[in-house]
């Protein structure tokens, strides 16, 4: 696999992200001024609900994809790990509490902040903050 980022092929971190990215068509000029090379990868969901990891949360808007979270997309078995973490649920537009970034990846959630969401989450109309 390989992933296109200003026109270098980066197959060593194609293995490690298991993903493979690419612009669009007639983007390429708009994405080299746009985009930096900066290797800082997020996992993102297209909206047809296909997920992938981008060289940078970038990449992944110039490719119409949602943020979900900094890092390479995880996958879609979940560990059975208690490590909490707040989203916002992409059907109902609000907060979340997910068992594990996995769980809320595979939700495809966008990350709040780690651990349970606060009590005044729960019923608010979502806005994704990044910290």
């Amino acid at each position: 696999m390989q992933i296109l980022r200003s026109g270098v092929c980066l197959a060593v971190m194609a293995l490690l992200a298991g993903a493979m990215v690419s612009v669009p068509a007639g983007s390429r000029a708009v994405a080299d001024e746009v985009c930096s090379d900066e290797w800082a990868p997020v996992c993102a969901v297209f909206p047809d609900g296909f997920r992938r990891t981008f060289s940078s949360e970038c990449w992944a808007k110039l490719n119409n994809a949602r943020w979900l979270h900094d890092g390479v997309c995880l996958g879609a078995w979940c560990p059975d790990t208690d490590e909490p973490v707040c989203a916002i649920d992409p059907v109902s537009g609000h907060h979340a509490t997910y068992g594990n970034l996995c769980w809320a990846e595979v939700a495809d959630a966008s990350l709040v902040h780690p651990g349970a969401c606060w009590r005044h989450h729960w019923h608010e109309p979502a806005v994704r903050t990044r910290g």
